[in-house]
């Protein structure tokens, strides 16, 4: 065997690569064509094993980052309903504890029997466990006392739920809310009445939706996402975070869930885009996008996060009929805000068109936008303006408000469209937004609710606001004020 076939037989069958072989040397050391085969057969087997060794030291990488970002995402959820956990541990068994009550005589005679049944059907609605009276509660639309004197006037309340009230959302005389009490609620406006439960559901109802032009509304709750027939009432499909499609209601729900499984995800947001047709829901870093007529899968945006490890915090779809395609405008928990262009058909994997620059200071909350403009507020406590014809910011509110602010939505008045925010501390504020490029306040609302105002909607001439003290607030424009 001459030099050069030595010197390939070395190179290709050391486990490390020796120094003291040149490739210079080893294509000068050539002297025929059979011989440079053979050089050229082992030098690519040997690039060809260390691209796979490389290759599978690769995916090894990917698996183990996958699995430390699952795992503190577990670590975030778990810490974000440990109150719940505290709050509901054994409310159902409180009234059979040995120390909270006397035995009676019914259980001192028959005591293998279960006492629960005939303790409920015997006990006062004062003496229910905490979960028997949520699903017994009917909620009501009573008549505010305090209707105001501002641009908004408080015209009713909707007392039904029995914990904060996270998401509301409106359509025609329909609306919908969603509640840590792991119930979602159908009201309907003209009959002033509850008109159905939608639940109930593994945790908290963070985020609830009425679907335009059909008889369908969804509600999220952890990795799922229930699709409710409201003509039945009826959950006719289960979406999750993964993709997977389940018939039905995916079967009876027991105590609360404060585990993700694996491959799973929470949903962090969702948004329907106007025409109905299609479905957006965050989950991680990612925008799954739905076919609601197919009740399938259909889309993804990629990306939708600054970093790869932060999460998609909100959403937003928009209509855009001159180019017939939809606009999806995303806020991630590292302050960022990007824009997506897809087809109405939703199909496809897109990336981002735009990343907005400079970002928020702290977790990006609610994204409103229209024809010319984007708006959107963080936990920093500041409203932006963005120009959508080039994409630069117009101005940026400092301090909009004293909490964070948790919603946004455009309210029409007789002369004006105005921008309404509201936050943690409970004000609600109104922005006057198209004769200048700043924002102008035009009124506050202070403590419009007691406590934490959650989600804002508007609807039908009314807007809505949700609230932690369990109620949500109707309030009408107050056209007297219109000169």
């Amino acid at each position: 065997m001459r030099d050069g076939q030595h010197a390939a037989a070395r190179l290709a069958y050391s486990d490390e690569i020796d120094p003291s072989i040149s490739i210079k040397e080893l294509i000068e050391s050539i002297n025929s064509v059979p011989e440079a085969a053979y050089i050229m057969h082992h030098i690519v087997q040997f690039a060809t094993d260390q691209a796979t060794t490389a290759t599978r030291a690769t995916a090894q990488q990917k698996e183990a980052e996958a699995r430390i970002m699952q795992l503190e995402q577990q670590t975030f959820i778990n810490e974000q309903l440990l109150e719940s956990v505290i709050i509901d541990h054994n409310l159902d068994d409180y009234d059979h504890k040995i120390r909270r009550r006397a035995t009676t005589a019914e259980e001192l005679l028959y005591p293998n029997d279960d006492p629960s049944e005939s303790l409920h059907s015997n006990a006062s609605d004062g003496q229910l466990s905490d979960r028997q009276r949520r699903k017994n509660k009917k909620g009501e639309i009573v008549a505010a006392k305090d209707r105001g004197t501002g641009k908004l006037l408080r015209t009713a309340i909707l007392d039904g739920h029995a914990k904060p009230v996270l998401a509301v959302d409106g359509l025609e005389n329909l609306l919908v809310t969603g509640s840590k009490d792991r119930l979602a609620k159908l009201w309907d406006l003209e009959q002033g009445q509850e008109v159905a439960t939608l639940g109930i559901h593994p945790n908290n109802v963070h985020a609830v939706k009425l679907v335009p032009n059909s008889h369908l509304a969804v509600t999220a709750s952890m990795y799922q996402m229930r699709i409710w027939d409201l003509r039945e009432n009826k959950c006719v499909r289960l979406f999750q975070s993964s993709g997977q499609v389940v018939e039905g209601d995916g079967g009876p729900i027991g105590s609360r869930q404060n585990t993700v499984p694996f491959l799973e995800t929470v949903v962090n947001a969702i948004d329907i885009d106007p025409s109905g047709e299609l479905l957006l829901s965050a989950f991680g870093g990612d925008v799954r996008v739905w076919s609601l007529s197919k009740m399938a899968s259909f889309g993804r945006l990629v990306g939708a996060a600054h970093s790869p490890r932060s999460e998609v915090s909100c959403l937003s779809v928009a209509l855009d009929t001159e180019r017939n395609v939809c606009n999806v405008f995303t806020g991630s928990r590292d302050h960022y805000v990007k824009m997506y262009t897809i087809p109405t058909t939703g199909e496809g994997i897109h990336e981002a068109k735009v990343e907005f620059n400079p970002p928020h200071y702290d977790n990006v909350t609610c994204i409103v936008s229209d024809e010319k403009h984007l708006f959107t507020a963080s936990k920093d406590m500041n409203i932006m303006k963005i120009n959508l014809l080039d994409y630069k910011r117009d101005h940026l509110e400092l301090k909009a408000h004293n909490g964070y602010v948790q919603g946004m939505c455009k309210v029409p008045f007789p002369n004006e469209t105005l921008l309404a925010s509201v936050c943690k501390e409970g004000h609600l504020k109104l922005w006057e937004t198209e004769s200048t490029r700043r924002l102008k306040l035009v009124d506050t609302i202070e403590k419009a609710h007691q406590d934490s105002i959650n989600s804002i909607c508007y609807s039908s001439g009314l807007v809505f606001t949700a609230s932690s003290d369990t109620t949500v607030a109707v309030w009408r424009p107050n056209t007297t004020l219109v000169s």
